[in-house]
């Protein structure tokens, strides 16, 4: 009788081990966990090269960025470095964030728009009243943009039109 109580008890015990460590590898899994090896400022001037590394500038993932647009407040500068007017507003912004000592926010969505990410499709959806329709019926961001956001309402969107 004993032995066949043991077994019954290792099995028992060992479907509860093997259930819990499925829902932690579920759980973990389904995480999303962002580690930043560098620091923004450093990252932030690598893209562009004529800001100091001591910049003000905050470097967000498409998620992070969806989520200040809609819950949080701040200035959100959508660029990326192979367009020559972010560098322009890149230098506006870090002067301004000098003098203000204000952090400014900045999404690099190049890659994630060629892709059509999920992510980016919100951030455009929190934007659309702003954007306007290309000649193929299409709404996208255009680099670069800087848009204002007080506790996840856009107050502010201001774009280089695209001719």
């Amino acid at each position: 009788m004993k032995k066949k109580n043991s077994t019954l008890l290792k099995k028992v015990l060992y479907g509860v081990c093997f259930t819990i460590l499925i829902a932690a590898f579920v759980f973990l899994g389904t995480r999303n966990y962002t580690v930043k090896e560098i620091e923004d400022g450093i990252l932030f001037s690598k893209d562009y090269r004529n800001i100091a590394h001591d910049n003000h500038f905050q470097v967000l993932s498409s998620y992070e960025a969806l989520n200040l647009l809609e819950r949080e407040t701040g200035l959100l500068f959508l660029g990326f470095p192979e367009n020559e007017w972010s560098s322009v507003i890149a230098e506006l912004l870090d002067q301004v964030s000098r003098e203000m000592n204000f952090s400014i926010a900045y999404y690099n969505f190049l890659e994630d728009r060629n892709k059509k990410h999920d992510n980016y499709q919100g951030i455009v959806r929190e934007v659309d009243h702003y954007l306007m329709l290309d000649d193929l019926k299409k709404m996208d961001l255009h680099a670069p943009t800087v848009v204002g956001v007080i506790r996840g309402d856009v107050i502010f969107l201001m774009m280089r039109l695209v001719l």
